[in-house]
């Protein structure tokens, strides 16, 4: 995957369900010439009083204008009560989007980040 010309924020942190989510990491890549990737790697925190819990493909949805995308990969890990896991999740981009936001998912709650999408100019 070749990076694009945008940027997008990272560190957004988020309490939902048994778990706190963070977005570490976000970056747009192209996958052909008609199609880009935006990558999400997010790390799950599960508390100690709670029991494990899956981390799954499940847990992350993309918003593209307000529409719910699920990943293109497959995540599927557990994480214990009082511990912590990274994955990268893989959504596919067949348009310029106008508005982007990541919903996180857990035992039927959710929580919704918005994502600005920024082009990187060159003056």
């Amino acid at each position: 995957l070749k990076p694009l010309p945008a940027t997008l924020p990272a560190g957004q942190r988020v309490r939902v369900g048994r778990a706190e989510f963070v977005l570490v990491k976000a970056a747009v890549a192209r996958e052909t010439t008609e199609r880009a990737a935006l990558l999400l790697t997010v790390r799950c925190t599960v508390s100690r009083e709670h029991d494990a819990m899956n981390f799954w493909s499940d847990s992350v949805r993309l918003l593209v204008d307000g529409i719910p995308h699920e990943p293109t990969n497959s995540v599927n890990e557990v994480v214990s009560g009082g511990a912590a896991k990274e994955a990268e999740f893989v959504f596919s981009l067949e348009v310029m989007p106008q508005t982007l936001a990541v919903q996180f998912l857990d035992a039927g709650d959710m929580a919704t980040v918005p994502l600005a999408l920024t082009p990187i100019t060159t003056d």
